[in-house]
């Protein structure tokens, strides 16, 4: 039986286009392949100096959040990968072990924008140098100079945070004084500063040298884009931290005057000069009509 030619052609074209479909979709899947690679190749040291250090050390104790050191061991990874991606959501979701972290930091951990594979090389990362084998100090020639703790602040070191907690003094790169968001209860500061973020008052009680991390790299996206491109140095990083632990430890709190009694005697004295400017303007009154000024003096003339 002869096959018409037609029938040939249609047929050898599906050949051809079936083999060019198993061609694309073998491209595809290998681009997909190459992505996926990609994605869980990425360095976890370099996402977590990028995301976790501001607030998160690894050994080197409490910061503005917990220490790292061997979390794969104290939570299961499941529960990590969840709570890294939104703690907010796991503990409106009522998770026991989020909610305990809230309380004790007092501070909600900023969702991370993280895959499932970028947040598993993290935490490998984080094994890895929790691991007994990376705990040997390294060479001297290799150690970095010792970071300065907030315990060795001076009184120079105090009064400058100060200044540039309340703007006397301007940041080197142009940033905006901390009072304009934030108050701080102390003796020095008129009326504590504003009150569009947090009361900066006993931070350094809440987070302790954290407070220094939060400052240098803050997480919190309004303040991460006002210091964007106005960062600060850090000596000055030191010197607001040293001056919010002088807020939060000594009895500054305590001693502050409130501001309550000088609004009310504002309020008062403002109230009695408005009563005297009234009194004034009052006394300087017309007590009659211009119809009757001009009737009294054309009965006068007459």
């Amino acid at each position: 039986m002869e096959i018409p030619n037609w029938q040939v052609t249609r047929t050898l074209g599906s050949l051809k286009r079936h083999t060019l479909s198993k061609k694309v979709m073998a491209l595809v899947i290998g681009a997909a392949s190459l992505v996926s690679v990609s994605a869980t190749a990425q360095d976890g040291e370099t996402i977590y100096n990028q995301r976790c250090a501001v607030c998160h050390s690894i050994g080197g104790g409490r910061m503005a959040g917990p220490d790292l050191k061997d979390v794969n061991a104290r939570y299961p990874e499941q529960w990590l990968i969840a709570f890294t991606q939104s703690a907010k959501r796991m503990v409106d979701a009522g998770d026991a072990q989020a909610k305990k972290l809230l309380d004790e930091y007092k501070i909600m951990m900023p969702d991370q924008n993280l895959s499932t594979e970028e947040v598993k090389v993290v935490l490998a990362y984080i094994k890895s140098k929790s691991s007994p084998s990376t705990a040997a100090a390294p060479a001297a020639a290799d150690q970095k100079p010792k970071e300065r703790s907030l315990a060795d602040a001076s009184v120079e070191d105090t009064a400058a945070g100060r200044s540039l907690f309340t703007g006397d003094k301007r940041f080197s790169n142009g940033g905006v004084s901390c009072i304009s968001c934030h108050a701080a209860n102390h003796p020095d500061i008129g009326f504590g500063g504003g009150k569009l973020a947090r009361d900066l008052t006993d931070s350094y009680s809440r987070m302790k040298d954290g407070v220094k991390a939060i400052t240098a790299s803050p997480p919190f996206p309004s303040m991460a884009m006002a210091y964007r491109d106005h960062p600060l140095t850090d000596g000055e990083v030191f010197q607001v931290a040293a001056f919010l632990k002088q807020t939060s430890e000594g009895k500054s709190a305590e001693s502050a005057p409130s501001s309550l009694p000088y609004f009310a005697l504002g309020g008062i004295g403002g109230f009695g000069v408005v009563l005297l400017l009234l009194n004034f303007v009052w006394s300087k009154r017309k007590t009659l009509s211009t119809k009757q000024t001009i009737y009294e003096r054309q009965t006068k003339s007459t």
